[in-house]
């Protein structure tokens, strides 16, 4: 999701977990904040960019030559998360999109300076300013709402300006909509199918069978039932995102949380007894658990203001291993020891992003992805204490994850297959990696992922559930309406 400085001459925009900008006259690449997921952004001639870290976050302000990010909106009751900022004419005010409840989801106006947000509309999508009207898509329909620029005060009735216009937030299809100054309106027309489809298949990659049907939930982040019986993950359906569940026998989808807020990321304990999930409910990023039999109440576990989300446990089941953003030094893995009165405690902190943590089965190793070497690979360190880090990936790599006899690792290459690493570990801590050989091209989408993978391995090692992504995203039509001006 890139977007332009005003004049011109450098783009802001969103990779591996970070805001960046690139000047177009040299190619110099300059890393301005940490952004996880970043959606939309904006940037205005005082030099000001307003960005979106994540999904559930407000929208935040920061200076085009980087620094700590301010929020300019506040997530109110009833908001899942802020996105797609867009500067009005003179770079004060803004409009913004609100996701969460029927009720307050919509197009709003903020301003940089005062907490004066308000809502001017429902809508499916975010709304871009062109000659005193804000263009939004409802349904499949672009309209033009007429608008006092002075006040920012909604003037007469939306009118029909084209259809088969793409993008409705509800639908997760992500509304591709521009407009100028000057009258040049460009938008994406048709539909793309984006849909999500678990399939196991064997270590050549052979699919076995399907579970459950196509779903256009945005489902991310599977978490395979320690007996290989369910798969939890998040799914996003109507603006709302909630841990769901799937039987792998009868393929039968079941809704596990039910929150206005964003409930996401889920993580099966080693018992099966329970799931951890993170939350935003409370307004920061917690922790919380839950019984799988869906009986007794959603127990907090750890709360955090940063972004925090579970990523493994020890085979003992007394220590969490989750992953945390901090504007000083990105993404860390710490470690949460249960009951005791035992306080969390960073395994891996360092300048660079450390993601996905994952334990060894005999507890004595954590395998995670870092980009510490300029391109995210994948490492072995030892747990806990001070070791060295042992890399495993070769050309790239994320998203890893241990064959249960702990003999091998998985992980996904930057070109999408499926690698496979033998691996040794001895009693001194000492880890022999071997060559990682390819299995099979998967079709799980990107590689790098903000948080988790797209697969699980079976209880066996010999299979793997994978989140594929099936239909067709091919590149849709742009059209574009030159000179458009709204009748008297």
């Amino acid at each position: 999701m890139p977007f332009w400085s005003p004049d011109g001459r450098s783009v802001a925009f969103y990779a591996e977990g970070l805001l960046k900008r690139i000047e177009l006259a040299d190619g110099l690449v300059r890393t301005l904040t940490g952004a996880t997921a970043g959606v939309g952004g904006a940037w205005n001639g005082d030099d000001v960019i307003l960005l979106v870290q994540n999904p559930a976050s407000p929208i935040h302000r920061i200076s085009a030559d980087g620094g700590i990010p301010s929020a300019v909106t506040r997530i109110e009751r009833g908001h899942t998360g802020h996105a797609f900022p867009d500067f009005l004419p003179h770079g004060r005010h803004f409009l913004y999109f609100v996701q969460g409840s029927a009720d307050v989801r919509g197009v709003y106006v903020g301003q940089l300076d005062a907490w004066t947000a308000r809502k001017l509309f429902d809508a499916d999508s975010p709304a871009v300013y062109a000659s005193n009207h804000l263009l939004f898509v409802r349904g499949a329909t672009l309209y033009a709402q007429p608008v006092d620029v002075a006040r920012w005060n909604l003037t007469g009735t939306p009118v029909p300006v084209a259809a088969d216009v793409m993008g409705s937030m509800l639908t997760n299809a992500r509304a591709g909509l521009s407009a100028t100054a000057g009258g040049t309106v460009a938008f994406r027309a048709g539909s793309a199918s984006a849909d999500r489809q678990f399939a196991w298949v064997d270590r050549s990659g052979h699919e076995i069978g399907t579970v459950g049907a196509p779903d256009s939930g945005d489902v991310i982040s599977p978490s395979l039932s320690p007996d290989g019986a369910s798969v939890a993950f998040l799914r996003r359906v109507n603006g709302n995102t909630d841990v769901w569940l799937l039987e792998m026998r009868r393929g039968l989808l079941s809704r596990f949380t039910d929150h206005g807020a964003e409930d996401i990321f889920p993580l099966w304990s080693r018992d099966g007894a329970r799931i951890v999930f993170t939350s935003t409910r409370n307004g920061g990023f917690d922790l919380y658990q839950k019984p799988t039999t869906g009986a007794g109440l959603e127990e907090l576990l750890l709360p955090g203001r940063e972004e925090t989300f579970a990523c493994d446990w020890s085979p003992d089941g007394r220590v969490l291993l989750y992953g945390r953003r901090s504007a000083e030094t990105g993404f860390d893995l710490w470690a949460l020891p249960l009951g005791g009165g035992a306080r969390p405690f960073p395994v891996i902190q360092t300048p660079h992003d450390e993601k996905d943590g994952q334990f060894s089965p005999d507890g004595t190793q954590i395998a995670f992805h870092s980009n510490r070497s300029g391109r995210f690979e994948t490492y072995v360190q030892p747990f806990p204490g001070v070791g060295t880090a042992v890399r495993v990936s070769t050309k790239g790599g994320a998203q890893v994850r241990w064959r249960p006899d702990g003999r091998e690792l998985f992980y996904i290459a930057l070109d999408g297959r499926m690698m496979a690493a033998p691996i040794q570990l001895h009693a001194d801590d000492q880890v022999v990696v071997g060559i990682p050989v390819p299995l099979f091209g998967t079709r799980v989408g990107r590689v790098i992922t903000p948080v988790g993978t797209q697969y699980a391995v079976s209880p066996d090692g010999q299979r793997f559930i994978m989140n594929t992504v099936v239909g067709h995203i091919g590149p849709t039509p742009i059209r574009l309406i030159v000179n458009w001006h709204p009748r008297p």
